[in-house]
């Protein structure tokens, strides 16, 4: 891995450019202001995307990117070997006129970042500048060739496949940083990262998506990105099939090729980490129900043919659906339907009377519909099935499927129009309403 700063980035970029054009494909990952763990408790599975996006747009907008790491992979030709280029961005937003970028910082992710060796002091006083397209076109003087946008701009105009793990906020937050600010509408932001970037694939979906065709393999227990980069660099993941092609680090990524000490969450690592993981997932892809007689090396462009189905498909934590589509409609909603809790007696519920009351310690999401309703949301058909059992026979508790008409104001609000103009109609003829005025 290189250490990349203001003082060497000038004399680095060319190089780090002609990597971009001659590798397979580039892996990134990013390190921002803010606690990741609190962008996950932010999310619910009452979501729609549209809420899902304005919440990761909100985080975008008020936390930085202070690390961003990139690994191209380049197919040594005379071996089944890919030679990986790392390097480790450190950045710090320009100030430039009128331009002078306001931004958060989160103690509880100043104190991860610190526990997992961050230097502070590169970020403050050695971050690489950088500006958005709108930000460099308002300002008066030529900055075209300012800091890390450079680099951006060559894995846009490349278009080679860009590799990330459970990447939607990694998106966001590339698109606001270095190419404009985050549009209002969801729709038109999935157009614009595929204009910008037309071959994404997320290692977390994918491997969500292989966990059952590979699971004789006995590797996908786990898809974090330590879990699937520690399973394929055990003596099992080494073996498992034939012809697994050798990752090696190219001889100026001295830190990462010596001793095989891990750094987890340092953004070159992490993206170095996303780039092995994706090889090692596609060639077991592509091993997968061939006999060893038949077993030979493959060539990347048979690995990419193996995963077209699952391009473009990035991961979506705890939300409506499972992945976002960049390059189509997304998928229809897989999550069950919400369940309608109430008390048998009338008497009042609050989420601690359904915690004490409830056997099961689903993780579930809960909202408050009324003094005496609550109706909660969970991941899995498995997970509402236990809940609606336990529910038949409770004493206190009653449950039932969350039905649109019965349960939502807007539902509510067209029964109350019905049941109005019946009324007014059986009692005073000739009267007549209609809902849709």
């Amino acid at each position: 891995m290189v250490e990349v700063t203001v003082y060497n980035f000038s004399k680095l970029l060319p190089t780090i450019s002609q990597l971009i054009k001659d590798s397979c494909f580039v892996s990134i990952d990013t390190e921002f202001t803010g606690s990741a763990i609190d962008y996950v408790h932010s999310m619910n599975l009452f979501d729609t995307m549209e809420e899902r996006f304005n919440k990761l747009k909100s985080l975008a907008q008020h936390f930085l990117i202070c690390q961003i790491g990139l690994s191209a992979f380049i197919k040594d030709q005379r071996a089944n070997t890919y030679v990986t280029h790392t390097y480790n961005f450190h950045l710090f937003p320009s100030v430039c006129g009128l331009h002078d970028r306001r931004f958060s910082m989160q103690a509880s992710n100043v104190e991860f970042l610190r526990k997992h060796n961050f230097d502070f002091n590169k970020f403050i006083y050695q971050g690489i500048p950088y500006l958005n397209d709108e930000q460099e076109a308002a300002y008066s003087r030529n900055v075209a060739d300012l800091g890390f946008t450079c680099v951006f701009r060559e894995l846009v105009k490349s278009k080679k496949p860009l590799i990330g793990h459970n990447m939607l906020v990694d998106l966001c937050l590339v698109y606001e940083n270095f190419y404009r600010s985050l549009p209002d509408s969801y729709k038109e932001f999935k157009h614009n990262v595929h204009q910008l970037f037309p071959l994404i694939i997320d290692t977390k979906q994918l491997s969500f998506q292989l966990r059952k065709p590979l699971e004789s393999y006995d590797l996908l227990e786990f898809n974090g990105l330590p879990e699937l980069y520690e399973a394929f660099t055990s003596a099992k993941g080494k073996s498992v099939v034939l012809f697994m092609p050798d990752v090696v680090h190219a001889r100026d990524c001295v830190k990462y090729s010596n001793g095989g000490k891990k750094y987890f969450h340092e953004a070159g690592f992490d993206a170095f980490c996303v780039g092995f993981v994706f090889l090692k997932l596609m060639h077991l892809l592509a091993m997968n129900g061939v006999k060893s007689s038949q077993a030979r090396p493959v060539p990347f462009s048979n690995y990419l043919k193996l995963v077209e189905c699952f391009v473009n498909k990035v991961n979506v934590i705890r939300g409506p659906i499972h992945y976002v589509n960049f390059d189509g409609v997304d998928p229809v909603a897989a999550r069950p339907k919400w369940i309608m809790i109430t008390t048998r007696n009338g008497s009042p519920l609050t989420s601690d009377i359904l915690a004490k009351n409830m056997e099961n310690r689903v993780y579930m999401d809960v909202q408050q519909a009324s003094s005496s309703k609550m109706i909660i949301a969970v991941a899995s058909l498995k997970q509402a099935d236990e809940i609606m059992g336990q529910l038949s026979s409770h004493g206190l508790l009653h449950g039932r499927y969350y039905s649109w008409l019965w349960d939502s104001p807007s539902g509510q609000e067209i029964i109350w129009y019905i049941t109005s103009d019946l009324y007014h109609t059986y009692h005073n003829p000739g009267y007549h309403t209609s809902v849709c005025q």
